[in-house]
């Protein structure tokens, strides 16, 4: 019994710390992905450019606001992304695609376009008794525009969810998301390469 005591002292001492870090209820991430070397890439001689992102998610805004946690007993802290998710996707998606060799600075020179209207990003936690279970859901649609005619050529929508269970749900909420970002881009990249 006494170990029991111990341990739940021990995870009320690590939530409180983990509270005492966040101003005015709010928990800013940046899910940015910076690094792309686990993605499986081959060379197609292609190159794009991404054009034009768009958040269509209802009721954003420009707050960056993608969900909330309880990182204190009834006290929800409001999840903010930062750079917005728009531009956390199009940012992903340009270092993967430099990493590739397919980016395009200059869209006059792309074979390809790539228009993102960003439907989805967002972050829910489900509390347990000793563990919360988070749930990141990132979904944008991609249209690629042949340059030359501005035509749309192809159209495919990127749909990823992962999920992670957690004790410390501010300290993870950036990892699940990242996460979910991380297999979109893959799904992007098996797409593009099967043009």
């Amino acid at each position: 019994m006494d170990r029991v005591k111990n341990l739940a002292f021990i995870f009320l001492a690590v939530a409180f710390a983990a509270s005492a870090n966040q101003e005015d209820g709010r928990l800013v991430v940046d899910p940015t992905i910076v690094s792309c070397d686990s993605f499986a890439i081959a060379k197609t001689g292609r190159t794009f450019s991404v054009e034009i992102m768009k958040d269509t998610t209802h009721g954003r805004g420009d707050s960056g606001l993608v969900g909330y946690v309880y990182t204190r007993l009834r006290h929800p802290t409001a999840i903010i992304c930062k750079p917005l998710p728009a531009a956390a996707v199009g940012l992903s998606l340009d270092t993967l695609l430099e990493r590739w060799g397919a980016f395009a600075s200059d869209s006059s020179v792309a074979t390809y376009l790539i228009r993102v209207d960003l439907l989805d990003f967002a972050l829910k936690e489900t509390p347990h008794f000793f563990y919360q279970t988070l749930d990141a859901t990132v979904r944008f649609k991609i249209d690629l525009i042949d340059h030359r005619t501005l035509l749309a050529v192809r159209s495919f929508t990127i749909d990823s969810q992962r999920s992670r269970a957690v004790f410390n749900s501010g300290r993870n909420s950036v990892k699940v998301i990242r996460d979910a970002l991380q297999n979109a881009l893959s799904q992007v990249i098996q797409t593009l390469n099967s043009l």
